[in-house]
C-alpha cells in the first residue's frame, strides 16, 4: 500500500495546523506545517535585510537557505531551534507580503512535496490544489470568523477589544487575499470534505479526521 497523504486547507486560525499534527501522529505519519515553512522564509529574507519586493535578491538568497523540521516538528533555521521567532505576531504580518512572490511560493512547495515522498498530513491553504493535487484525503476546515478571531487573540495574550478588532480586521484582509492568489488561490475543491470547527473542540476535529482517514485507507 503507498503511503497515505492527506492534507488540510483552511483559513487563518482555523486550526488546521494543530489539527494536522495531531492528526499525524494518530496515523504515524509526519506533518508538514506550511505555514511553519512560509514563517521560516520570511524571518530569514527580513533578517537578511531582503523586503518582499527585491525580486532578485530573493532569487539569490533562496538557493542558500537551510529550513527544516526537528524532531519535534519545531523550524531550525542554519540548524538553530527559531520556532518561537517564527510565531511572533510581527513575522506573522511579513508573510503576508513575502507569500505573494511566486519564486517564495516555488521554494515552499518544493520542500513540501519533498517532505511528503513517504506520505504526511499537510495543512496549507493550497496544499489541496496545487502541493499534493494527487493526496489520497482532502480536508477543507471551516470555522466563524468571530471564533478565529477569538483564537488567534487567545493564541497572542490579547484580550483589549480594541487590539481584539483589529486582529479580526487582519484576518478578513488575509482571508481577502488568500482567496484572490489565481491557482493558489484557498478554495473548497469538488474533492474536499468540509469539516466546520466553529462548534467543534480540537479532539472532535482530531476524531473526525482521523476516522475520514481510517476508511480511505481500508477503501485503498
Amino acid at each position: 500500500m503507498k503511503p497515505i497523504v492527506i492534507t488540510i486547507d483552511g483559513p487563518s486560525g482555523s486550526g488546521k495546523g494543530t489539527t494536522a499534527l495531531r492528526v499525524a501522529r494518530r496515523l504515524g505519519l509526519v506533518h508538514v506545517d506550511s505555514g511553519s515553512l512560509y514563517r521560516a522564509v520570511a524571518l530569514t529574507l527580513h533578517e537578511q535585510n531582503i523586503s518582499p519586493d527585491e525580486s532578485v535578491k530573493i532569487s539569490q538568497a533562496l538557493p542558500n537557505m537551510d529550513i527544516s523540521f526537528n524532531a519535534n516538528n519545531e523550524i531550525m533555521i542554519d540548524g538553530v531551534n527559531r520556532e518561537s521567532d517564527i510565531r511572533t505576531r510581527e513575522n506573522s504580518k511579513r508573510v503576508f507580503a513575502y507569500s505573494r512572490d511566486l519564486q517564495i511560493r516555488a521554494y515552499v512547495t518544493e520542500l513540501q512535496r519533498g517532505l511528503l515522498v513517504n506520505g504526511g498530513v499537510l495543512d496549507g491553504r493550497d496544499a489541496g490544489s496545487v502541493v499534493a493535487p494527487d493526496a489520497d484525503l482532502k480536508i477543507y476546515l471551516d470555522c466563524d470568523i468571530d471564533i478565529r478571531t477569538y483564537r488567534r487573540a487567545k493564541q497572542h495574550g490579547i484580550t483589549e477589544p480594541l487590539e481584539i478588532a483589529e486582529i479580526k480586521k487582519e484576518i478578513q484582509e488575509r482571508d481577502a487575499v488568500d482567496m484572490n492568489k489565481g491557482k493558489f488561490s484557498l478554495q473548497v475543491l469538488p474533492e474536499s470534505v468540509i469539516v466546520d470547527t466553529s462548534d467543534m473542540t480540537i479532539d472532535e476535529q482530531v476524531d473526525a479526521i482521523y476516522q475520514l482517514a481510517q476508511e480511505k485507507t481500508i477503501d485503498a
